[in-house]
């Protein structure tokens, strides 16, 4: 084990993450990316094909 700090607890709370830290939560019909502390990015509902209902990713 190293004695350094996990790299996400070592991340600025302001600082973006990079996509591969992001998590896909999905049933088939619904999606929704996940950031590493566990809140929602971007959300879709009630379909694939809807706008999204939340987004917080930059773009």
């Amino acid at each position: 084990m190293s004695g350094g700090p996990h790299p996400v607890d070592a991340r600025r709370a302001d600082s973006p993450w990079v996509l591969r830290d992001y998590a896909l939560v999905a049933d088939g019909e619904r999606g929704a990316l996940v950031d590493p502390r566990g809140g929602i990015a971007w959300l879709c509902a009630p379909a694939w094909h809807s706008g999204a209902v939340f987004s917080g990713l930059p773009g």
